[in-house]
């Protein structure tokens, strides 16, 4: 079982992914029920699954991401006021969401699941390579990701919106 957030006054409406083993027994299936009769999304994924695309790409890759963002930041300008004071909303929103992230007591935990990722070579090439296609095919790119947001799209960008607001 693993939750999605942090520390939560309550967890209606958040997401809980369910890794079903030859060991999950009654136990464990009656803490899911409580989860579904407090509103929480149950999400059933085999353990590699969970491993590739959560630990792997949703928060490896995110951690190694903002941590790579930022250290660019600071070795081009080494005068934090300066380079956040010079730095658009969304750029702000990066750094703020950096600073939530590298906040000292996560520092064991991010450090573990970036060891323990065995998905890290494979995700840092596929990542890199979307990285370096972005400077040749921007357009053609941004196309694909509104289709991948769907309808989706019109809310994330008005989410994105009040907090640049």
């Amino acid at each position: 079982i693993h939750p999605l957030y942090g520390e939560v006054s309550s967890i209606s409406g958040r997401t809980v992914v369910i890794c079903k083993t030859e060991k999950t027994g009654k136990l464990c299936l009656d803490l899911v029920k409580c989860f579904e009769n407090e509103s929480a999304k149950i999400v059933e994924m085999i353990a590699e699954e969970h491993d590739k695309k959560v630990s792997s790409i949703n928060q490896a890759l995110r951690v190694k991401m903002l941590t790579a963002f930022l250290s660019t930041m600071k070795n081009e300008e080494n005068d934090f006021d300066n380079a956040y004071s010079i730095s658009p909303p969304p750029t702000k929103n990066l750094i703020e969401l950096s600073a939530r992230q590298l906040k000292e007591e996560n520092d064991v935990l991010y450090e573990e699941l970036i060891s323990k990722d065995a998905f890290s070579k494979e995700i840092e090439d596929k990542f890199i390579e979307n990285f370096k296609n972005t400077s040749k095919n921007y357009k053609k790119i941004a196309e694909s990701l509104r289709e991948y947001f769907g309808t989706w799209q019109k809310s994330l960008d008005e989410k994105a919106k009040s907090k640049i607001e």
